[in-house]
C-alpha cells in the first residue's frame, strides 16, 4: 500500500488530541523526544530506530510514559555531482533509493499506526538535520517546555535522572538551555568555560564550550529562540557546524552544559550503531561491494579506517575494481 508521506506529514493525531484519555495531559507533554532520521542501508528494518526507542523508554527514569515522540524523516538529497562529491557515504536520490525509502516509511505507518505518541514528519526533499529539527519543534504542544533530541543510531546505556533534570532546569531557568550527553567519557577540561558547576538534586551539571547535535536535552525557548534562527537559512548545516561557533565565541550562552550523575560518572551515555555505516567495518562492507565511490573517500575516512586495522590500499583496490 502506499505510505503516507507527503510534505512534513504528521501520521499520528494532532498534539492536541494525542493525550484526551490522558487524565494529566500537562505533565505527559512537558518534555518530548524527537529522533530525526534519514534513510540508511538497514531499512526498511526498523531495528536500530527501535533499539533508540526502547532505550529511551529504558534508561530515562522519570520521562512520562506518554512523552509524546516526533520521528523526523529527511527526503533524498539530489543525485547531483557536488553531492557526490561531498556526500557521496549517504543515500541519495535514484529509483532504487526511493523505492527503498517508500518501504521504510511503510514500515513506519505499520508499526506506529495504533500509537497516538508518535508522530512522524517526513520532508518533500532532503534538507538536512537543521529543518527538519524546525519542523519538528513547529508541531510541539505549547505545553511542551522541554525535548530530548536522540539520534537514530545513538540509543542511550546507562541510567539518565530525567526528573532531576527537569527539576534543575526549573530551578537555573537563566542558566540551563541545553545539556548534553557525552559520547566519550569525562570532557578534556580544555573546552571548559570557567563556568562553576552546577550540583542540584544529585547530579552535576558542568559547562564546556563544545557544541554537539547528537543525544542532548534541551528547553524548547533556547531552540526556538536562539538556535533555528541561527542554522535557518543554512541549507543542509548540521547545527553543531553554526553553533559550535557561537559557543567558542560565547561559551557562557551557548556553551552546553555536560550531564554527571551522583557518582560524578560522565559518560559515555550512549553508544553509536553507525547507521549510515560511515566508519570501520561497516564502511569498508561497502566499499568492497562497490557500494560507495572510493573517490568520495575523506582523508578522515581513510584515517577512520587505518585506525580500524583496515588495510586501505587494498582495500581501494577491491573498491574500484568492484565499480567497474
Amino acid at each position: 500500500s502506499k505510505s503516507k508521506a507527503s510534505k512534513f506529514f504528521r501520521q499520528a493525531s494532532p498534539p492536541e488530541s494525542a493525550f484526551r484519555n490522558n487524565k494529566d495531559d500537562s505533565q505527559s507533554r512537558e518534555t518530548a523526544i524527537i529522533i530525526p532520521t534519514h534513510l540508511v542501508p538497514s531499512h526498511p528494518s526498523l531495528h536500530l530506530l527501535m533499539e533508540v526507542v526502547h532505550s529511551i523508554e529504558k534508561y530515562i527514569l522519570g520521562l512520562h510514559p506518554k512523552a509524546p515522540i516526533i520521528i523526523t524523516v529527511d527526503n533524498l538529497m539530489d543525485n547531483s555531482k557536488r553531492n557526490r562529491a561531498k556526500n557521496g557515504l549517504f543515500l541519495l536520490d535514484d529509483e532504487e533509493h526511493r523505492k527503498k525509502l517508500e518501504l521504510y516509511l511503510e514500515a513506519l505507518d505499520k508499526k506506529f499506526a495504533d500509537n497516538d505518541r508518535v508522530t512522524t514528519l517526513v520532508s518533500e526533499k532532503g534538507v538536512g538535520l537543521a529543518e527538519n529539527l524546525g519542523k519538528a519543534i513547529d508541531i510541539l504542544h505549547q505545553d511542551t517546555k522541554y525535548m530530548y533530541i536522540v539520534q537514530h543510531d545513538l540509543p542511550f546505556i546507562k541510567m539518565v535522572n530525567h526528573t532531576a533534570i527537569v527539576k534543575t532546569a526549573k530551578e537555573y531557568p537563566d542558566l540551563i538551555r541545553i545539556i548534553r550527553f557525552n559520547l566519550y567519557g569525562a570532557v578534556h577540561g580544555n573546552y571548559g568555560c570557567s563556568i562553576p558547576d552546577i550540583h542540584a538534586n544529585g547530579i552535576t551539571l558542568k559547562k564546556y564550550k563544545k557544541w554537539s547535535d547528537q543525544n542532548h536535552f534541551a528547553s524548547v525557548e533556547h531552540y526556538k529562540k536562539d538556535v533555528i534562527p541561527v542554522t535557518k537559512n543554512a541549507n543542509k548545516v548540521f547545527p553543531e557546524a553554526r553553533l559550535q561557533v557561537m559557543a567558542n565565541k560565547n561559551c557562557t550562552y551557548y556553551g552546553p552544559y555536560y550531564y554527571y550523575d551522583e557518582q560524578n560518572y560522565g559518560g559515555p551515555w550512549y553508544k553509536h550503531l553507525d547507521a549510515t555505516e560511515r566508519y570501520g567495518a561497516k564502511l569498508a562492507a561497502r566499499i568492497e561491494r562497490g557500494d560507495v565511490n572510493v573517490n568520495t573517500l575523506s582523508t578522515g575516512n581513510l584515517k577512520d579506517l587505518k585506525l580500524n586495522q583496515i588495510n586501505t590500499k587494498e582495500l581501494l583496490e577491491m573498491g574500484a575494481k568492484a565499480l567497474k
